[in-house]
């Protein structure tokens, strides 16, 4: 019994650190690549189709640093003032430490 808990245990760390394990390399990566931002929400949520609910919380878990790659846009929308738009993200890539906001894309609005 005395080593069927202390596997217990050990069983529980190493879910917990592989766990926070693959938020941090899915958040590194989202930082790294942006380019992957699509391929990578479209495998997750494929996967988030048919996965065990304990796994579905882990999926949006890994997930969530790809959102930060993301602008939806409306296509039928006119574009607004240009100078405007650039001077509101240089202001915003100042007060973030220069990480960027996400990109528009009628790919990203699609999905």
């Amino acid at each position: 019994a005395e080593g069927d808990k202390g596997r217990s245990t050990l069983d529980t760390l190493l879910a917990t650190t592989y766990c926070r394990s693959q938020f941090y390399l899915s958040s590194q990566l989202a930082q790294l690549h942006p380019e992957l931002t699509m391929p990578m929400f479209s495998e997750i949520t494929c996967r988030f189709q048919t996965a065990r609910p304990e796994v579905k919380q882990l999926l949006l878990q890994y997930l969530l640093p790809w959102l930060h790659n993301m602008e939806l846009v409306d296509p039928n929308v006119p574009p607004t003032n240009l100078l405007f738009y650039y001077q509101l993200h240089a202001n915003e890539m100042g007060r973030s430490g220069g990480r960027r906001e996400g990109w528009g894309s009628a790919e990203a609005t699609e999905m």
